[in-house]
């Protein structure tokens, strides 16, 4: 989605609080208090600051989530380059959640179950779904062998999608120590055999 405003350093700043403010407010008080007044309460800014930078009220949570899961599929120049150390990354972003960023995984949740029964959102977030899928296909098709089809590479990053929901929200449901421990060794698993299946 396009950014409203001029860009600047200090407007991006206040474009990442805002989007940061949008996470708390969904994750501790749920979509019932999320509102234009509340936003720029907790973000500490005015209402006509949240229009400077989005268009709508709405947009905001589809951008807060769609950032958060940009950032988390682009790997750091530290993490593995292989496609088994990618993948690993990934499982391992999602269980540090549960300890780091609790109030994400209750407003990704949140979010979601929104957007099923509000046409609007759910049409935005499929058009940001697609976004995602093809962020994740350029990162598998870079640690692939280049002889593998298209397909199966496509086929490949809707599977990982498929697991990376399903794991996230096994982790907002249950996150004792040994719940999670049984979430890493599963995720391990799960990329292990995919890796499998591609090379065979």
């Amino acid at each position: 989605m396009p950014v409203k405003g001029h860009r600047t350093s200090a407007g991006e700043r206040t474009r990442t609080k805002i989007l940061q403010a949008t996470v708390r407010i969904l994750g501790r008080d749920g979509p019932g208090r999320f509102s234009a007044s509340s936003l720029a309460k907790e973000a500490g800014v005015s209402k006509a600051t949240l229009f400077h930078h989005f268009r709508a009220i709405d947009e905001i949570p589809i951008l807060a989530m769609e950032s958060y899961w940009t950032q988390s599929l682009t790997p750091r120049s530290d993490t593995a380059s292989s496609a088994r150390g990618y993948l690993l990354n990934l499982g391992k972003q999602i269980l540090n959640l549960s300890r780091r960023r609790a109030t994400f995984l209750k407003a990704h949740v949140v979010f979601l179950v929104k957007a099923m029964f509000d046409n609007g959102l759910h049409v935005s977030l499929a058009a940001g779904s697609v976004q995602m899928h093809r962020h994740m296909q350029q990162e598998l098709a870079a640690r692939l062998p280049r002889t593998l089809p298209r397909r199966e590479i496509e086929d490949a990053a809707r599977m990982v999608e498929m697991m990376l929901d399903g794991l996230l929200l096994g982790v907002a449901a249950v996150d004792s120590p040994e719940a999670l421990a049984s979430a890493r060794r599963a995720w391990m698993i799960f990329v292990n055999l995919l890796l499998k299946e591609l090379e065979s």
